[in-house]
């Protein structure tokens, strides 16, 4: 492995023959460019018949500058410069030089390198690009020597078109936070900085809308619109709205009661939150992350139980003593009396049990019955929780559970615009379907 810093500044340098320049001459016009680069280590890319020329190069600048030459058996042939590119670049690349801190001069060498040069600028994200124009005198169609000038073009418009389309690609795949750390310490093109900037802002939006972070994601909720890149609309922005809402809870020092509206909007927060982690799952499962799925389909089964229980009147984490359901629940379970008139909160299956005890839609029991054991199996015996094997085998199976809970909102009377609301949560899983 290259011992290299971070910081150190690279030249890459095609040595050519320069047949008109004697020894003098040529190290002089080799000399603007390497001083220009302010480079701490150059790497001489030379032909079969330019070697002599790098190795005078090398003895020159060896004391002020790391040299090292690279030979390139293949001057005429694009593809082979290329391959032999690539094996220096990579080091150099993995080494951690930043693209930023590397210079390519092809002053010199056959179009083909100077070819492949541009296309491994590009490939590695280089931007920094040099030459040096000699003046010549007309007259007598001969060098000004002396009077050599070095130039240098920016290639960062092209290096960042390049960089969108891997952002597209990224975006497609949910990959927000690896958007974030392909933007970031990058040199930023004046052009393209208002289109980096929205995309920079939506990887934000989006990694926090999929990290179920509803807080952060309406801090970053777009206002702008976009050609390339996916913006939601208003039925987004409504169901994050909703989801940065608080349950309602009763006050159990003063014995408060959840009134009808409380239970009802506690009721649409848990239906909401249902329909995103449902669009969340599925993005999880497409990516292949089968446990992680598991764990979602999970939580829609509490979810559905927990509204269930609200639509009887109940809140799970507030069952007082004093109701008699209640109390009779807790004798026949042989609970010991509560210190402060409320149970210890009730978990999936006590809720489960609370239902069918209190004689609660005979068909909505039943169903919770019916998913028990996957979803049982899939949350606690799950290495994720309390197992030591994966339990989410089948992306088949896990994908029909989901369907099978989310479609059970639908029937339910207080669930209005299901259509609407399951398509706004599925804005993010639609994105592999952009062009």
């Amino acid at each position: 492995m290259m011992n290299v810093s971070f910081d150190k500044r690279v030249l890459f340098l095609v040595v050519g023959l320069s047949r008109n320049l004697d020894k003098k001459q040529y190290l002089d016009l080799v000399g603007k460019t390497i001083n220009e680069s302010c480079s701490d280590t150059i790497y001489l890319l030379a032909s079969k018949t330019s070697k002599e020329r790098a190795e005078q190069i090398e003895d020159a600048f060896r004391n002020s500058h790391e040299i090292v030459i690279v030979d390139c058996c293949e001057a005429f042939d694009a593809d082979k410069c290329y391959e032999e590119f690539e094996k220096i670049f990579s080091k150099v690349i993995k080494s951690g030089v930043s693209p930023d801190n590397i210079v390519i001069d092809f002053t010199h060498g056959t179009k083909p390198m100077s070819v492949a040069l541009y296309a491994i600028g590009m490939r590695y994200k280089i931007s920094d690009f040099q030459y040096i124009e000699r003046n010549i005198r007309k007259d007598e169609d001969v060098f000004n020597d002396g009077l050599e000038i070095v130039k240098t073009f920016d290639a960062s418009y092209a290096k960042w078109l390049s960089i969108i389309d891997e952002c597209k690609g990224l975006f497609k795949n949910w990959q927000f936070s690896a958007i974030e750390i392909l933007l970031s310490n990058q040199k930023i093109s004046k052009k393209l900085k208002g289109k980096i900037d929205q995309i920079k802002y939506l990887a934000n939006f989006y990694s926090a809308w999929d990290r179920l972070n509803y807080k952060q994601a309406m801090e970053y909720y777009p206002e702008f619109e976009s050609d390339e890149f996916a913006v939601p609309g208003v039925d987004v922005k409504s169901l994050l709205r909703s989801l940065n809402e608080k349950m309602k809870e009763p006050n159990d020092e003063i014995g408060e009661v959840l009134s009808e509206n409380d239970l009802l909007r506690n009721k649409e927060l848990a239906v909401n939150l249902m329909f995103d982690i449902y669009a969340n799952g599925l993005r999880r499962l497409e990516s292949g992350q089968l446990e992680d799925a598991g764990i979602r389909v999970y939580k829609m089964a509490e979810l559905l139980g927990q509204i269930y229980l609200f639509d009887a009147g109940y809140m799970s984490n507030h069952m007082s003593a004093s109701d008699e359901y209640v109390r009779k629940f807790a004798e026949i379970k042989k609970w010991a009396e509560p210190k402060k008139d409320v149970y210890k909160a009730f978990g999936r299956k006590e809720v489960l049990e609370f239902l069918n005890f209190i004689s609660y839609s005979h068909l909505k029991v039943e169903f919770l019955k019916q998913i028990e054991k996957d979803v049982d199996r899939l949350r606690n015996k799950s290495i994720l929780i309390h197992g030591y094997v994966a339990q989410a085998n089948d992306r088949e199976a896990i994908k029909n559970l989901f369907e099978k809970i989310i479609i059970r909102l639908s029937s339910l009377p207080f669930v209005e615009n299901f259509a609407s609301k399951k398509e706004a949560a599925l804005f993010m899983n639609k994105f592999k379907e952009l062009k």
